[in-house]
């Protein structure tokens, strides 16, 4: 598409393990994620994909295993990714996946983390089934990284502008040999607020595996993503 999505999402996360206390804990992040694609021809492109956190009442633990609390913004995601749409309705993808350390002082990994992507799916009028899976390995700083995420997307589109479904990311740490798995659904409508199409969803996350001491337990979302002209993409062409 020669469109560009600015989603913004909300989301509200409660924390247990057996480093906090009986009632847990909650945190807010507020994420902002651009996609913006680079029309090759009718069926190839590029995507861009930033993501920029920011986090409030996150849960932190300092070097004696005790777990506090900070609020600023987390570290940079990003993707580049070739991507293909066939006449037939099937999608593919590979790219490159990488986390860079811009976060607050207790926020941030202070590592940069790379690794491939690859994503595999198909739409049709009724529905989008897929997987979006990569791995990310340390490059450069002090925590050593290796992490497989893994996100099946089931959606089906009933009409009106509705899509409902699950999209929920799975995560494997090596280093640390823990899964993190959610059962997630999603409900979407995509409306226009005069001339501009804006999608706004709702989800839902239960984690079914996290980390015993300290992880996830379970997150609401508020997703908006208003669908813009693709104003870098048409400046390139034009230069």
């Amino acid at each position: 598409t020669p469109l560009a999505s600015l989603t913004l999402k909300n989301q509200w996360t409660h924390w247990d393990g057996s480093l906090l206390g009986p009632d847990g804990m909650d945190s807010e992040t507020s994420l902002f994620q651009p996609s913006i694609p680079f029309p090759i021809n009718e069926t190839d492109s590029i995507f861009f994909r930033p993501a920029f956190a920011y986090l409030v009442n996150q849960p932190v633990v300092d070097a004696t295993g005790k777990v506090g609390s900070e609020s600023g913004f987390g570290d940079m995601g990003m993707d580049l990714a070739f991507g293909r749409t066939s006449k037939a309705g099937f999608l593919t993808a590979v790219g490159l996946v990488a986390g860079i350390p811009i976060g607050a002082d207790h926020l941030t990994s202070n590592t940069w983390n790379l690794g491939p992507e690859m994503f595999v799916g198909k739409i049709s009028k009724k529905s989008v089934v897929g997987v979006l899976t990569n791995q990310q390995w340390d490059v450069s700083g002090p925590r050593e990284t290796s992490l497989t995420t893994i996100q099946p997307i089931f959606t089906f589109l009933p009409g009106g502008g509705w899509a409902i479904g699950s999209t929920g990311t799975s995560s494997y740490n090596w280093e640390t040999e823990q899964w993190t798995i959610p059962l997630q659904m999603q409900v979407a409508k995509t409306m226009k607020v005069g001339e501009l199409p804006v999608k706004v969803a709702l989800e839902a996350n239960y984690y079914l595996e996290r980390a015993d001491s300290l992880g996830q337990d379970w997150m609401i979302g508020l997703n908006i993503t208003p669908v813009v002209p693709n104003i870098l993409a048409a400046w390139l062409q034009n230069n």
